[in-house]
């Protein structure tokens, strides 16, 4: 899990069912808001999750397919963030910890 560094969202990633949770933030209470859920084939094994400095973009490793996607936080609805994913690198290794 990780915190953009504005503190205004939060991501999750659930290895065991290949799902990337993002939320909106409160961080004054804690609450979380607006989740957008992004999917991802079987035997992905996201892992590792990570915002860019300003916030507007969010990296994810998936381990199983050895790549490194990239999200457009900015893309606008729910949406047009999951549709925003590119491939942005690969490895021969395992794609773990960002």
């Amino acid at each position: 899990m990780k915190v953009s560094p504005d503190g205004s969202q939060c991501a999750l990633a659930i290895k065991g069912i290949n799902i990337v949770e993002i939320f909106d933030f409160d961080n004054a209470t804690g609450k979380l808001s607006n989740p957008i859920s992004l999917s991802f084939p079987g035997g992905s094994l996201v892992y590792g999750i990570e915002f860019s400095s300003n916030g507007s973009l969010l990296y994810i490793s998936s381990g199983g397919t050895k790549k490194i996607y990239q999200y457009n936080l900015m893309a606008g609805s729910n949406e047009a963030i999951a549709a925003s994913g590119i491939v942005v690198g690969e490895t021969d290794g395992w794609a773990g910890a960002l």
